[in-house]
């Protein structure tokens, strides 16, 4: 009889959590919280991350900072979400240290604070979270020294940590950096095509765009302009920046119509907030002769004022 109350209970745990989440047991709940989520059932989401909270469990107040944070059912607050991160990481949560890292960083509900920033972001590469390594890295380079040796060494090894934890951005950022070293071995090379064809082929936005250039370059494969475009096109699609800017630079390189169909591509990029875009939308503004001298003036002035405020407002370095 104990045998079969036992399978039970591990086929309630399994497969109807939302059950044993109603009728108490909190430690479930993130888990039903969970399939909540991945059914856009955000009104569920919420109620059962609330009661995962409220029983003492990191899970369940990470996924209250994330509802709040963006949104989801509740007005968007990013000082209770700042607040449930904080709960929820002090409870040894890798990624709500990782969610609430960014909020510093980027002064969402708060102060920017880059001090702070490292640290929750460090604390949750400490704990394995191959996401957490990989925004620590893209944070480094304001406060490790700009684009130091030291700096870059360090930002690179946290990408390859982030990598080998499994965080596929990192992957391609890896592969990024070697695609673009000097002077790459051919072990660097091949490398680099492997990770981004692999995350490609898992339909990550920036792999494809890394993968769309090595394929442009013909960098560890052979040149294939066709195939570089129809990466680019996916990552442009999927909302990547880059891939978007790139598919534009290779319309402008076309005759016959390139500019004309570069053009929306690069006001996409622009939107995506790619500050390069926003420049090269000013500059060709200035430059359309359909266009009226004001409107050139106010419309390529309108880009780089954009441009300025996204690279004001990053706390990135290398836009």
């Amino acid at each position: 009889m104990a045998a079969v109350l036992l399978g039970a209970n591990v086929l309630l745990e399994t497969y109807w959590p939302e059950s044993l989440c109603a009728i108490g047991r909190a430690g479930l709940c993130a888990e039903a919280a969970l399939n909540a989520y991945h059914e856009a059932d955000f009104a569920r989401y919420y109620r059962y991350s609330e009661k995962s909270c409220r029983g003492g469990f990191a899970t369940g107040c990470s996924n209250l900072g994330v509802a709040y944070e963006r949104g989801l059912t509740v007005q968007k607050d990013y000082a209770r979400a700042r607040t449930y991160y904080e709960t929820a990481c002090a409870k040894q949560s890798a990624i709500a240290c990782r969610n609430l890292g960014n909020l510093y960083l980027w002064g969402y509900g708060t102060p920017r604070d880059r001090t702070l920033a490292l640290r929750y972001l460090k604390q949750s590469c400490d704990a394995d979270l191959g996401e957490g390594c990989n925004d620590l890295a893209r944070a480094l380079p304001h406060a490790a020294g700009g684009a130091s040796e030291p700096a870059r060494a360090e930002r690179e090894a946290l990408y390859v940590r982030a990598c080998d934890l499994g965080s596929q951005f990192a992957c391609a950022n890896v592969a990024n950096a070697l695609a673009h070293l000097p002077n790459p071995t051919q072990a660097q090379i091949a490398r680099a095509a492997d990770l981004a064809s692999k995350g490609c082929l898992n339909e990550h936005p920036f792999s494809c765009f890394v993968f769309g250039f090595l394929l442009e370059k013909g960098i560890g494969t052979s040149q294939n302009l066709a195939a570089a475009r129809e990466r680019y096109q996916f990552a442009c699609d999927h909302e990547s920046a880059k891939g978007c800017v790139a598919l534009g630079s290779m319309f402008m390189e076309d005759t016959g119509g390139g500019l004309e169909r570069a053009m929306p591509i690069l006001e996409r990029a622009c939107k995506l907030e790619d500050p390069g875009a926003c420049d090269v939308l000013a500059l060709h503004t200035q430059r359309d002769t359909s266009l009226s001298e004001s409107e050139r003036e106010q419309k390529s002035a309108a880009y780089t004022t954009r441009a300025e405020t996204l690279r004001r407002e990053s706390p990135y370095t290398d836009n």
